[in-house]
Formats: C-alpha cells, structure tokens, sequence
C-alpha cells in the first residue's frame, strides 16, 4: 500500500515492489518533511519533494522524480537535485544519486531491474 498521486507513480511503485535489485523505497510526501529547497526561475525560494526514494541491493541511494509532463521548473529541480546528491554523498560516504523517469521512458521499456531503468532513464536524458 503506497500513497501515490498519479497512476504513473502506482505503476513505477508496483516496479520498484518486484525488482529484485531493490531492498526499499519510499513514496516521498509532504508530511515526510523531506524537500530540496531551490530558487525557482521567478527568484523565489521553492521546495521540491522528489517522488522516491530507493535503497539499490548494493547499498546505492536514488532520489526518483517520475516525470509525465515538464514545465519550465524541472530543469531547475534537476540540478538541485544533482548538486544534493552529491553533497549527500560527500557528508555521508554513502553514494547518492538522483534520476528522472520520464513515463514514456518507464511505458517503453521493458526491463525489470531498478539498475536497468536507471541506465535507460540516463541515456534517455542525453
């Protein structure tokens, strides 16, 4: 039973549930606390709440965002993202990594390995 907001992130959880290469993850929401700050394109400060957050069999750690459609933000968020990972990396010695799925990336693909995805949704984002 995972909260989900979208019939996209129910699939990719149904996913990450049977893909032998995944210990857990978790459904990222508001009441979790757990946000990136970021200045948006208008200057703003922002916060950005990645979609998953996955513990890979060899002890890497995934921040997920599952992306249908894109604005003018997402950009923005990616990088922040990037840069906390890095910098979770770097204060934890523990590899952190962040990916976007897009859902034609997810709905074409037919491998059943979170490392697989990971790879396709990489080459996918050029």
């Amino acid at each position: 039973m995972v909260p989900c907001d979208s019939t996209y992130e129910a699939e990719f959880a149904a996913f990450l549930d049977h893909a032998d290469d995944v210990v857990a993850y978790a459904k990222n929401a508001e009441h979790l606390h757990f946000f990136i700050e970021y200045i948006a394109s208008g200057g703003g400060v922002r916060y950005y709440y990645p979609d998953f957050i996955v513990l890979a069999r060899n002890g890497d750690m995934f921040l997920v965002e599952t992306k249908g459609l894109e604005d003018i933000e997402v950009a923005i968020k990616d990088d922040r993202a990037r840069k906390w990972c890095r910098d979770a990396t770097d204060l934890t010695g523990h590899s952190w990594y962040y990916v976007k799925v897009p859902y034609e990336t997810f709905r074409s693909s037919a491998v059943t390995t979170f490392d697989a995805l990971y790879r396709l949704a990489l080459a996918a984002s050029g």
